[in-house]
């Protein structure tokens, strides 16, 4: 790993950690809910009591907070591009971050509390370890991605690294794959591939044979409950009224319809670029 890009990695990877941090409701209410308290009385959380937190009960109570987001995850990868940096690395990496104090400053969704805290290590190797730094391209993927370079889409970069491509049956399925979608817009390429993770991960074909007949059936299945879908009972009436949702189901009957309706029409996109099976 060139020194260059270990340290542009670690001073990015730093400067997001800083980055202000609206608190997800899970956390909020996962301290309310364990330490009786209002988002009122927050400030007097972290000053009393945050910094006292074993490092299991941090974890517990802000994993979902320093989990990154799918855009941190590409944001990394416009950084380490292609390359890929070995446990040992990383490892060095996260001792980097953790000798110099990272604060940062927390503040509850109403606006009541502003806390600015020196972040806990658990918190910084949870974040790292979450990334895609050491996940390695597979090698026949790497090497169609290459001739791309710099044009190479972060999110097309994270797909190709997904555990789901590893083998090297699912690495020749990518590939073929590959070859055979039309040069199309990175917008349309990004959206077909995280469709197309997703079916190889749920349906897990060993073809494209298997592939056609998979994305086929889904796409009549689709159609199918598209059809069914009016007068469905989605939950219970009770607890739609006490949410304040329709008695009808209209609200969740345009939801589904239209699951069903986008997973339908991709099905379709996706088979028809796909060879015809032999």
């Amino acid at each position: 790993m060139m020194t260059t890009l270990h340290t542009q990695l670690t001073n990015k990877i730093r400067a997001d950690l800083q980055q202000p941090l609206r608190m997800l409701k899970q956390v909020e209410d996962g301290i309310i809910s364990q330490y009786t308290l209002s988002t009122a009385e927050f400030e007097r959380f972290f000053a009393e009591t945050y910094p006292n937190l074993e490092e299991t009960q941090a974890d517990l109570i802000f994993s979902p907070q320093f989990t990154p987001t799918q855009k941190a995850k590409e944001d990394i990868l416009r950084v380490l591009g292609t390359a890929a940096m070995s446990s040992k690395e990383v490892d060095t990496l996260i001792q980097e971050l953790e000798s110099t104090p990272i604060t940062a400053t927390f503040s509850t969704i109403d606006e009541q509390c502003h806390a600015t805290v020196t972040l806990h290590p658990v918190f910084i190797e949870r974040y790292v370890n979450l990334l895609p730094l050491n996940q390695p391209l597979p090698d026949l993927i790497k090497a169609q991605f290459e001739p791309l370079r710099s044009n190479l889409s972060p999110c097309l970069n994270l797909i190709g690294r997904d555990r789901v491509w590893q083998s090297p049956e699912r690495q020749q399925l990518f590939v073929s794959i590959w070859n055979a979608f039309p040069s199309e817009s990175t917008e349309n390429q990004n959206e077909y591939w995280t469709f197309l993770t997703d079916v190889v991960r749920t349906y897990r074909p060993g073809s494209l044979n298997d592939l056609h007949r998979q994305l086929n059936s889904l796409a009549l299945s689709c159609e199918e409950d598209m059809n069914q879908v009016a007068g469905r009972t989605f939950q219970h009436e009770e607890i739609r009224l006490l949410h304040g949702q329709s008695p009808q189901n209209k609200e969740y009957e345009s939801q589904a319809f239209a699951r069903y309706e986008h997973q339908r029409s991709m099905a379709e996109k996706v088979q028809a670029l796909l060879p015809v099976p032999v």
